[in-house]
């Protein structure tokens, strides 16, 4: 049986689409919508590659090829340079870190994400869900973004840190809109943190939205110890 990694594609056999076949596309994915990334993906091989300026993209079009970059040889592969920038906001979490040291915090949130668990989970997603359903009324108006953000933040404080965040919601719905709003400086990290240093109001803002995050996501953690 062939296996994805010895069916892995060499560079020279991938097939290049210029980088401008990519500027539609891209400025929709901007408001949501994936139809002509799926095109193109449809439309080319298991792996394919443009060029952004000097660097080399690669597209991977195959799940054992996914699977081969993500699990089976993902020492080999590290995260993109962007990633240091998104540790000003995010930590050296899970999403940020690297080897090492996110296999220890992989092992550490792995108990959580077992199957039994996540069958649990199922119980409290249904139950907020329901809840939210009940709030809504034909015809009316709603910012359905900020509704499911609620949700979702409820349901993560629950099954997680089994908190609850009914009085918090509004807070950290607030906070993240503040950090998405300037999610630019978090591309970049030499030029996020100049914007950082300058005494503007989108940096104190982004400072006192990261503040009251923290303060939330830390008062998690401290109730969950002493409990």
């Amino acid at each position: 049986m062939t296996t994805a990694v010895q069916a892995a594609p060499t560079p020279g056999s991938m097939r290049h689409i210029p980088v401008w076949n990519f500027f539609g596309p891209i400025l929709k994915l901007r408001h949501g919508d994936f139809s002509d990334l799926i095109a193109i993906a449809n439309q080319n091989d298991d792996a394919f590659f443009t060029w952004a300026g000097p660097q080399k993209v690669v597209f991977l079009n195959d799940p054992e090829l996914v699977e081969a970059l993500l699990v089976k040889q993902h020492k080999d592969f590290h995260k993109d340079p962007g990633f240091a920038a998104l540790r000003r906001l995010l930590g050296n979490g899970l999403l940020t870190s690297e080897d090492e040291f996110h296999l220890k915090q992989r092992r550490m949130a792995q108990p959580a994400f077992h199957k039994k668990r996540i069958d649990a989970y199922g119980d409290t997603m249904v139950r907020y869900s329901r809840e939210a359903d009940a709030d809504w009324r034909d015809g009316e108006t709603r910012d359905v973004h900020r509704d499911m953000m609620a949700v979702t933040l409820k349901i993560i404080a629950k099954t997680i840190f089994s908190s609850d965040v009914e009085s918090e919601t509004e807070k950290v719905a607030n906070a993240l809109d503040t950090v998405t709003q300037y999610h630019e400086r978090y591309l970049n990290e030499f030029v996020g943190r100049i914007f950082d240093m300058l005494p503007i109001e989108s940096s104190r803002r982004i400072k006192t939205a990261e503040a009251e995050l923290n303060a939330i996501i830390y008062g998690f953690i401290e109730a969950h110890r002493a409990s």
